[in-house]
């Protein structure tokens, strides 16, 4: 499509990706209702569901800050990082080989994160289609087996449990199908959200057990 450019600066223009978003979410909300409406769900409209939660979520994810930790190697390994000079000299007040020179440089640190959901009669409808989007940042940005899914309304449940690895589309989509119900027993949400965290350790500290 070919717009003149005296007409590029109109403001119709220049919100026409405002309304393509104003239509994405407007086709999000009717197909999680008719799911939410429908007496068997329809897979294909699940499937596109989810590809638009997942969409809409890529782009309202700016720059996350992910912990970082500081490292130090010799230059030989990693030729591209700063020069660490305080810490090259205290090793070596001489030096003529190249990996005598340290370097520093920064990497992902490995994290857990559990995120715990109300999922009681309170979060029906927009509020349930809004904490989709969240799972969906959730998925995007944390590696599957470093994450967790904890719902609770009544009684919690882990949906998804930390050191699984599964599609960001799976874990999605169990959680639309966990429609809300019951009442809000915020402790039992907290309570399973622990737990997800001692077994996760467990399950470490027995893997470094056998080695």
């Amino acid at each position: 499509m070919f717009f003149p450019p005296e007409l590029a600066a109109e403001p119709l223009f220049q919100d026409w990706e405002s309304l393509n978003e104003d239509r994405q979410r407007d086709l999000m909300r009717q197909l999680y209702f008719q799911q939410v409406q429908a007496s068997v769900p329809d897979p294909k409209r699940s499937q596109a569901l989810v590809a638009l939660i997942l969409d809409h979520a890529k782009k309202i994810i700016a720059h996350p800050a992910r912990p970082r930790k500081q490292k130090i190697d010799s230059f030989v390994n990693q030729p591209q990082a700063d020069l660490a000079i305080d810490e090259t000299l205290e090793e070596n007040i001489v030096f003529d080989r190249p990996e005598e020179l340290l370097v520093e440089y920064s990497e992902d640190r490995s994290f857990s994160c559990v995120m715990i959901l109300d999922t009681s009669s309170s979060m029906t409808g927009d509020k349930h289609l809004l904490a989709s989007i969240a799972v969906a940042v959730l998925v995007l940005e944390v590696p599957a087996q470093d994450h967790a899914l904890v719902v609770f309304s009544s009684e919690a449940k882990a949906i998804k449990k930390l050191l699984v690895k599964e599609l960001p589309q799976t874990t999605l989509l169990k959680f639309l199908s966990h429609q809300p119900r019951g009442f809000t027993n915020i402790a039992s949400g907290l309570q399973a959200g622990v737990n997800q965290l001692k077994q996760q350790g467990n399950r470490k500290k027995s893997r470094s057990d056998c080695h």
